[in-house]
């Protein structure tokens, strides 16, 4: 069967592969050098897979309280002994009956490729990297270990690719035949496969301490105090340099509300919005239909129809329960937070002045939406 093909700007193509949209066709640039179909996506062709999506089993553990007959939450923790210990600490304040209940949470994981291959795949991983929802777990594998992680591969058969690969590294790390630069090259992937280790285990479940490597190149404690002080250098520096270029764009901000400026502003904060009509498009073209569509500054487009839907149903229990990631749909993005700064949802952040805006547009008073979920969560 031929796959189905649908063409659209790259900017919209890593938000709906983020989130898991389209997964049953290919959606590709216009050039065709992004594509993306399943859970892949793809710079240039099939050797070069950027990052792949994967769900994760997680658990959360929850202590509630009965009271009248009705079983309360009191608080959740991310680990079984975290929540045993806070169980200890109710039940010497708390007179009423307490109980653990383990809760699944079924999560997106993202298998990253670290590696670089031209000027202009690195820009497309650059916006990959800015689609995925922020806090989700990203680890940083080569392609030929992401069959490894998938679900249904054992955990050993992972131990083993680690346990090789840290070998091999260690052993260029001794090697003195080797040049300055190589050998430091061979601590910093060796130190960076321990990082990445740690996010496995905490993904898969098991452990494989007694199984790893337990020599170290003599020199490694210099060298990941080396290696983290230029890790911080470089996220001053990219952080230096996404103020700049958000200065930049902050200067295009009004133009690109008026319709203007048709590019994206990815790094300015927090993330602006503007109503765009779009015309029905020819066969094959788009995958959206004609409409009123919720554009945000990092190039990804929602119905006014799914905005509308989202504030008259869902955001009440959003703002009811700050700092808690609602498992609500809100186009091509799951997932809804509210947090001091505003609203974030997927890869965005949205300031609540940016949010009234859009409720008014949708013909709604936001206020008495905020009355409400002031009353739920007191």
């Amino acid at each position: 069967m031929k796959r189905q093909r649908n063409v659209m700007p790259t900017s919209e193509i890593v938000h709906l592969w983020a989130h898991g949209i389209d997964e049953n066709r290919e959606i590709r640039n216009p050039g065709g050098s992004v594509y993306a179909y399943g859970d892949c996506i793809y710079s240039y062709g099939s050797h070069f897979p950027m990052a792949q999506r994967i769900e994760g089993l997680w658990y959360e553990w929850e202590i509630q309280s009965k009271n009248s007959g009705q079983w309360d939450l009191e608080c959740t923790e991310s680990s079984a002994s975290d929540a045993r210990a806070q169980l200890a600490t109710y039940r010497e304040n708390v007179e009423t009956p307490l109980r653990i209940k383990r809760k699944n949470l079924i999560e997106l994981v993202y298998l990253y490729n670290p590696a670089t291959y031209s000027v202009t795949t690195s820009s497309h991983q650059s916006m990959v990297r800015g689609a995925i929802p922020t806090g989700a777990l990203v680890i940083a594998l080569p392609p030929r270990a992401w069959h490894l992680v998938e679900r249904g591969k054992s955990g050993k058969d992972v131990r083993k690719w680690f346990i090789d690969r840290r070998t091999a590294v260690m052993t260029d790390a001794h090697n003195r035949r080797m040049g300055f630069y190589r050998r430091n090259a061979a601590v910093d992937e060796y130190i960076e496969l321990g990082a990445q280790w740690a996010k496995l285990h905490r993904l898969m479940r098991f452990t494989c301490s007694r199984n790893l490597p337990v020599i170290d190149p003599p020199d490694l404690d210099v060298a990941r105090a080396a290696h983290q002080a230029q890790e911080d250098a470089r996220a001053a520096q990219y952080e230096r340099e996404r103020e700049l270029r958000a200065g930049e764009e902050s200067k295009l901000l009004d133009a690109w509300r008026a319709g203007e400026y048709k590019g994206t502003l990815w790094n300015i904060r927090p993330d602006a919005v503007r109503i765009v009509d779009v015309k029905e498009p020819a066969s094959g073209v788009r995958s959206e239909h004609g409409g009123r569509y919720l554009e945000t500054s990092r190039g990804s487009r929602i119905a006014m129809s799914e905005v509308r839907r989202f504030i008259v149903e869902d955001l009440v229990q959003v703002l009811a329960r700050p700092d808690y990631m609602h498992p609500v749909n809100i186009g091509p993005f799951r997932g809804v937070l509210k947090c001091d700064a505003g609203l974030r949802v997927g890869c965005h952040l949205f300031s609540m002045d940016e949010v009234r805006s859009v409720a008014r547009a949708c013909g709604l008073d936001l206020a008495a939406v905020e009355a409400m979920s002031s009353v739920r969560g007191s």
